[in-house]
């Protein structure tokens, strides 16, 4: 097995749709799923549960890339930014919930190196 691909897991959060959206309609679940590469607790993948390819796109540009290590709040912030649809509240809450997962398994790390001393 490829030792890279050990260092991935997929961890995944889900939040209550808003009444009234075709989200709700379809299941009423928001959901996200998240790769992380727990080496470097950077998103490689994401996926979520959206009603069309466009919409899946333009989340899934915006999150992969991310490193947890930073903190979620300027991730969130981004989403709260870009996303201006009936959901976004639910995907903000389904990403804090897969990351919570994620953290509770792997542990956050003690602080991240922002490459500048003192």
């Amino acid at each position: 097995m490829n030792s890279r691909r050990e260092l991935r897991v997929l961890t995944s959060g889900y939040a209550q749709a808003p009444r009234g959206t075709c989200l709700f309609e379809r299941g009423g679940t928001a959901g996200v799923v998240l790769e992380i590469d727990t080496s470097t607790h950077t998103i490689v993948d994401a996926e979520f549960m959206l009603t069309t390819d466009l919409a899946r796109r333009f989340c899934r540009e915006r999150v992969v890339g991310y490193c947890l290590a930073q903190g979620l709040d300027p991730l969130l912030r981004e989403m709260a930014r870009s996303l201006v649809i009936p959901s976004q509240q639910a995907f903000i809450m389904a990403m804090r919930s897969a990351v919570q997962r994620y953290w509770e398994r792997y542990g956050r790390p003690a602080r991240v190196s922002t490459g500048t001393a003192g």
